[in-house]
């Protein structure tokens, strides 16, 4: 009994002496610092009722206290080193690693649809021609199938025959002029008479793909001819000006 009556007197011998201990130690426990690592604590309820915060870099410098009254503390600045600097560095890599679309840029729109068109079409040279028949279910081809199927590549759908097809696009050309033609443009022909029975690729400097007949198959023509310069009736473009720009 002797023993817990000197531990009292002693307990508030401390308290007269510095009364300000307990608050202080309050204010403190309230204005910890955070723990070193670089991590994050959400949801999770601390002593006190507060929440902990994002804690900061090692080298990061707390608030500290020094009591000035009993009842007024002197708080010195927070003190982050080189956290504005790396927190720009990541935005600037999050920027960086965003698709073209989430900074504002579109992919531009595929003007080499020409130049494609007429290398698949030459990879069909020397296809057999057939009159009434197709690519799309066979090994042979005429005129407009081999046309209708090329185009049908990149997504164009044109009718089956070459008279159907004459009346799609838009007219580029009334006559056999080259300085009025564009690579893919379609040349329409007629044959034994005023009907277009014949339709072609143009593929510049003069020059046309097509099925042709039974004894050339798929070639590709030399258009300053006679029989191409008289025959002649229409030239169609049938992409989009956007595709030769």
């Amino acid at each position: 009994m002797a023993k817990w009556i000197i531990w009292a007197m002693i307990l508030k011998l401390g308290l007269v002496l510095s009364p300000n201990k307990l608050e202080s130690a309050s204010a403190m426990d309230e204005l910890s610092p955070l723990p070193s690592r670089a991590t994050a604590t959400c949801g999770t309820k601390a002593q006190g009722g507060y929440f902990k915060s994002l804690t900061m870099p090692e080298t990061a410098q707390f608030m500290k206290t020094f009591p000035l009254t009993q009842h007024h503390f002197l708080p010195n600045p927070l003190i982050y080193p080189k956290s504005e600097v790396l927190l720009s560095h990541i935005d600037l890599q999050l920027n960086d690693l965003s698709p073209p679309a989430a900074r504002g840029l579109n992919p531009p729109p595929p003007k080499d649809i020409p130049k494609r068109l007429l290398a698949k079409a030459g990879n069909y040279l020397k296809t057999p021609y057939r009159q009434g028949a197709s690519l799309q279910t066979g090994s042979a081809t005429d005129c407009s199938g081999f046309v209708q199927y090329i185009y049908k590549k990149f997504d164009v759908h044109l009718p089956r025959s070459s008279s159907e097809q004459a009346r799609v696009g838009k007219i580029a050309a009334r006559k056999m002029d080259f300085a009025k033609l564009i690579p893919a443009d379609l040349l329409f022909f007629s044959r034994g008479g005023r009907h277009i029975g014949h339709v072609g690729i143009y593929m510049g400097e003069g020059k046309m793909i097509h099925a042709a007949d039974p004894r050339h198959g798929v070639t590709i023509s030399n258009l300053r001819q006679p029989y191409f310069e008289s025959s002649f009736v229409v030239a169609k473009r049938v992409l989009t000006d956007s595709y030769h720009q």
